[in-house]
């Protein structure tokens, strides 16, 4: 379908154009692609990576930041919350045991 083609196109340029406004901004080693995005990542991930590298500030004089895509797929936020939520639980439990 050409009109699905252009759209992925125009989602891989603007998605390496933020890579690169990222890059610019934080200089990261790693770009991870996360969420429902990244099971579709074979359509557009590496015409993606290619405009990041070739618009990034210093393309050619620096090295790159890896982009890959997250393995944990749609269930990264909520592998995230539980971590979160576990560690701040035995945080407070190390608290109260101070205490006592």
């Amino acid at each position: 379908d050409p009109l699905a083609k252009r759209a992925m196109a125009d989602l891989a340029r603007w998605l390496g154009e933020g890579l690169a406004l990222v890059a610019d901004v934080y200089d990261p080693e790693v770009i991870v692609i996360g969420g429902g995005v990244s099971e579709s990542a074979p359509l557009f991930l590496d015409d993606a990576r290619e405009r990041y590298s070739s618009v990034v500030t210093g393309a050619g004089h620096r090295p790159l930041a890896r982009i890959r895509t997250a393995q944990l797929g749609d269930d990264a936020g909520i592998v995230g919350a539980a971590t979160l939520a576990r560690e701040m639980a035995a945080s407070m439990a190390k608290n109260s045991a101070r205490r006592s």
